[in-house]
């Protein structure tokens, strides 16, 4: 077998692992329509649709939108701990959204780990300490134009 196709049955198994995660633990996903659409190691992209998070001027619900950017952060974390075995409980304790543009459509927030030496001291200091905070930056995407900012504080504890 391919070493692509394995990493592409891994991606999609780690894809499914969240979304179950995300619809099991946190029932407010399955309302907002929350599919997980993209992974790779340090990257996570979610989805929406408009429909179910539409408010009254008939754009996205800024509730909605800073929930998905807060999700795509927990998201990530969650998934890079998962991939390296560690047990820990992933919970937002600061967050802080700029709303650039309304949302009329479909809508996508996208959360990366900039520096792979910031990821690896929050990790040491989990191992070593059995709880770590991370600074994550999400964007919040609508016809592939940044929407909105979210940074978030993020807190694992094992």
């Amino acid at each position: 077998m391919a070493l692509t196709t394995i990493a592409n049955k891994v991606t999609a198994s780690l894809i499914q692992l969240l979304q179950e995660k995300m619809h099991n633990d946190i029932p407010l996903t399955q309302h907002m329509g929350v599919v997980v659409t993209d992974y790779t190691p340090g990257h996570l992209t979610l989805a929406a649709p408009l429909d179910k998070n539409i408010n009254h001027r008939h754009t996205a619900f800024g509730g909605s939108i800073a929930s998905l950017a807060t999700l795509v952060g927990w998201g990530l974390v969650y998934l890079e701990l998962y991939q390296r075995q560690i047990d820990a409980r992933v919970v937002i304790q600061h967050g802080s959204a700029d709303y650039l543009r309304p949302i009329d459509d479909a809508f996508t927030a996208t959360c990366c780990i900039d520096e792979e030496a910031h990821f690896d001291r929050f990790i040491t200091t989990l191992i070593r300490r059995h709880i770590a905070r991370i600074k994550l930056t999400s964007h919040v995407h609508c016809h592939d134009v940044v929407a909105a900012t979210f940074k978030g504080s993020f807190v694992a504890k094992t």
